[in-house]
């Protein structure tokens, strides 16, 4: 597990949470689940990550949502604004939700969407929620009306990014709060372990997210 936090180098933390000034009090840490090479051993890998994010977003035991965009930026068009970030994505679809459209200087735009988890059916509708470029998933105290209103602010307004989140702005934000949390999740990746990352206010993290983390191991939920 790393922790980074106020002092730590930018360069260590920026591929999990870019390259924003960490405030203090903030943390953002990482936690390896498997090797490459056991992840590969699971038949349904899928699966059993989904269902550890379920221990972990019900462990919790507040409010869980998904915001979802893009690093591609396009000219506004009817079509594309209707089918929005979600349209390959039923199980997240179906459930509350609200699209924005980010505007981006020279005329085009960014498409989001902020969904509430609650009634999520991890067992078949899981692969939504494992976007590594795309997805966060938010455990907070906060109300779906509170986390919506703000939910535009942190989608990147620049045209040419790797992560369409604008991290300086949720590190803020969470810093301020103390109630939620970033949850991250990346698949193995060119030998590099399966990972989850954390970001939040440290004694909100400590306290409310670090207990279903480490509470059961993910290989718990392999299933045969």
């Amino acid at each position: 597990m790393q922790v980074f936090q106020t002092g730590s180098k930018k360069s260590d933390y920026a591929p999990f949470f870019g390259r924003a000034e960490l405030p203090d009090n903030f943390v953002v840490i990482t936690k390896d689940l498997r090797a490459e090479e056991l992840f590969k051993t699971d038949e349904n890998p899928s699966q059993t990550v989904a269902h550890y994010i379920e221990h972990v977003a019900t462990s919790f035991g507040g409010n869980v949502f998904l915001l979802a965009s893009t690093d591609s930026v396009a000219r506004p068009r009817k079509l594309r604004t209707y089918k929005g970030v979600l349209w390959n994505y039923k199980g997240l679809r179906s459930l509350s939700r609200v699209d924005y459209e980010i505007a981006i200087p020279g005329g085009t735009t960014r498409l989001a969407s902020l969904v509430d988890l609650a009634g999520y059916d991890f067992e078949t509708s899981r692969l939504g929620i494992m976007q590594w470029f795309e997805v966060l998933i938010i455990l907070t105290d906060s109300g779906w009306s509170d986390v919506a209103e703000i939910a535009p602010s942190w989608i990147s307004a620049v045209e040419d990014v790797v992560f369409p989140f604008d991290f300086q702005k949720i590190a803020d934000d969470l810093a301020a709060s103390k109630n939620g949390v970033i949850f991250r999740y990346g698949s193995p990746w060119n030998h590099d372990p399966e990972l989850i990352v954390l970001a939040g206010d440290e004694a909100f993290v400590d306290d409310r997210v670090m207990p279903g983390v480490n509470g059961r191991d993910i290989i718990e939920f392999v299933r045969g």
